[in-house]
């Protein structure tokens, strides 16, 4: 075997080994973050463009897929998140009715 085969071969072991880390990070990330009404697991982390050095930043306390409701603060994926018609927050199915948030119905009347 070559010197240039065995960099290659370097190459290709930690190339499995940092995939292997990113698929446990993923799920120990998708294990924390799910929908609280369906139970649907984070899309995965955040990422996002660095500017020096340049390269791929990975957030992962911050899911994708999932928002916070407004009124209980539980992540909710996005069918079963909805914004209200009179105040625009983001609310879940379990605090919203015929498109009126919780609050804003308590306000009604």
């Amino acid at each position: 075997m070559s010197w240039r085969d065995k960099v290659d071969k370097w190459e290709e072991r930690k190339r499995q080994a940092e995939e292997a880390q990113r698929q446990r990070e993923l799920q120990e990330h998708q294990a924390r973050f799910r929908c609280h009404i369906c139970d649907k697991a984070s899309e995965g982390p955040v990422e996002y463009q660095t500017i020096a050095p340049i390269g791929i930043e990975t957030d992962w306390d911050t899911p994708t897929g999932l928002t916070e409701c407004s009124h209980c603060a539980k992540l909710t994926c996005d069918e079963h998140i909805h914004k209200c018609s009179r105040c625009a927050k983001l609310t879940c199915d379990e605090h919203i009715y015929k498109g009126i948030c919780q609050h804003c119905a308590e306000r009604l009347y």
